[in-house]
């Protein structure tokens, strides 16, 4: 096990990190050795995480039959192969068999509206929001407090349905199939602390952490000082896993200290009215992720150091970055005005609404689901205006 694990890593290392390694050598010894810019596969992280997960139940339960077909389709689904959920031999095996290749026409109608909420996530909102970033990181030096504080929050807003759309997306397809794939979100931005927040974000991979590493390195059972370097190992390995660079092991370090500083203050922090203790925590989230989002230390700093710039009104750079959008445009006809709302009416589906599970949860085959699922389907085509990819392929 340890054998095919390690092999494992290091098979992922090469691919991801063999060119931060020679830059890092570069910096550190003044050398000048050229970058191999080498493309990792897709999904690699992902089929990683979830070989030795496999790897791990296998040694555990080695009464466990597979054959190399059932593994290759399993370790390949095609609906999550690319950015998740990362899925458990237990959870795929213990449907396949039973079910797949039987017709259920609730499992169809909820998949397919599960899969137009995703596709809409991601062509009516992420997308938009994306424009609004690339053109503000794009153009950093004519950023004041107020664009850039727009910038963040929409960033913020592009990564959640980005993400969550691509795993709606994927829980959809499997539906159809009558493959429950498992929960990757919960409307994450409405946790009231950091804690709750990952109990909410990226489920499985916060489960993957958890069992894989963070138990085996003694969990909370050898101390708290020992917990708490645990914590920040995990978080550590977290950022580290998300991208080759210092930037992500940083947004990973972050995390993992304030996750020690919210169990250092536990007992206090639950005194403090939810709401409070929800508002920080968001704009906790929202300030971790413009180290997530700034790729160098530079840009980084450049972002920061925006929000000392005095000025509330918003960059033109960033208001003409992006498409009419539809009943706003004709509503309001000014594109600072629009670009507020469009993020206003992002805010208020992450704090207010439904999450998609919710809203399928009690899906029946009926008319009204199908007509909302055909519609947003069309409206998600008609959208299309060019190739944009997903942020966690990269991943």
């Amino acid at each position: 096990m340890a054998t095919f694990i390690a092999l494992n890593v290091l098979f992922l290392g090469i691919f991801k990190y063999t060119d931060m390694a020679i830059s890092l050598v570069n910096v550190v010894l003044k050398t000048n050795y050229n970058v191999l810019n080498i493309q990792a596969p897709l999904g690699i992280s992902f089929i990683t995480f979830q070989q030795i997960a496999f790897l791990v139940y296998v040694y555990k339960y080695p009464e466990f039959k597979t054959d190399a077909l059932s593994y290759s389709a399993f370790i390949s689904f095609f609906p999550h192969v690319l950015s998740g959920p990362i899925l458990y031999a237990e959870e795929y095996y213990s449907q396949v068999k039973e079910k797949i290749g039987r017709v259920n026409w609730d499992n169809i109608s909820a998949g397919l509206l599960l899969f137009s909420i995703g596709m809409a996530k991601k062509v009516l909102l992420a997308d938009v929001y994306g424009k609004m970033v690339d053109a503000g990181y794009g153009a950093i030096d004519t950023l004041n407090f107020g664009s850039v504080l727009f910038v963040s929050v929409a960033y913020t807003l592009q990564i959640y349905f980005d993400f969550s759309g691509y795993c709606d997306m994927a829980m959809g397809i499997g539906k159809m199939i009558n493959i429950n794939l498992p929960i990757n979100f919960n409307s994450p931005y409405k946790a009231v602390t950091i804690d709750d927040f990952w109990d909410r974000w990226h489920m499985t991979l916060t489960r993957f952490l958890t069992r894989h590493i963070y138990i085996p390195l003694g969990g909370n059972r050898k101390g708290v000082v020992r917990t708490y370097i645990n914590i920040l190992m995990v978080f550590l390995i977290s950022g580290l896993w998300h991208g080759a660079s210092l930037t992500f092991v940083l947004w990973g370090f972050v995390h993992g200290l304030v996750m020690i500083i919210s169990r250092l203050f536990k007992k206090s922090i639950y005194k403090i009215p939810k709401v409070i203790t929800q508002v920080f925590t968001f704009a906790f989230v929202n300030f971790a992720w413009v180290i997530f989002r700034a790729g160098s230390f530079s840009a980084m700093k450049q972002i920061f150091m925006a929000f000392l710039k005095p000025g509330i009104y918003l960059s033109d750079i960033v208001t003409t970055s992006f498409d009419k959008i539809g009943f706003i445009d004709i509503v309001f006809g000014n594109k600072a005005i629009e670009a507020v709302v469009f993020v206003l009416i992002g805010l208020c589906i992450v704090f207010g609404a439904k999450n998609s599970l919710e809203l399928v949860e009690r899906c029946k085959w009926h008319r009204f689901s199908a007509i909302c699922a055909t519609l947003l389907l069309i409206v998600c085509m008609l959208s299309f205006t060019g190739t944009a990819t997903y942020i966690y392929l990269r991943f």
